[in-house]
């Protein structure tokens, strides 16, 4: 297996660029070729961080307490809290979600 960029596919050949410098392969050699997805884990940590927030927000405005209850903790505290607690929670949760990966292009 050689791992490198390609740079350009003829009829009867592959040429690639890899550690090794420029190689030729010739058609019959090649069995496969894959190629890197793009890696979208930026985007989803954004999503993550903006679905989470506004899951949390939900969760914290539910939880704070009733005109007439004891208030240990102000209703706002309880509101940010939860927040920033969904919004963490979802950007990790975005950030580690597997992305990208190799799509196959060629098999003989």
């Amino acid at each position: 297996m050689v791992r490198g960029q390609i740079d350009r596919i003829t009829d009867d050949a592959l040429l690639m660029i890899s550690e090794r410098g420029q190689e030729t392969f010739d058609r019959q050699q090649v069995s496969a070729v894959l190629v890197k997805r793009l890696n979208h884990r930026k985007r989803n940590a954004l999503i993550g961080l903006a679905a989470g927030a506004g899951v949390g927000l939900g969760i914290g405005i539910a939880a704070r307490s009733s005109p007439g209850q004891l208030q240990i903790i102000p209703n706002a505290a309880i509101t940010a809290g939860f927040a920033v607690a969904g919004a963490l929670g979802g950007t990790i949760a975005g950030a580690v979600i597997p992305t990208g990966g190799w799509r196959e292009v060629y098999k003989k």
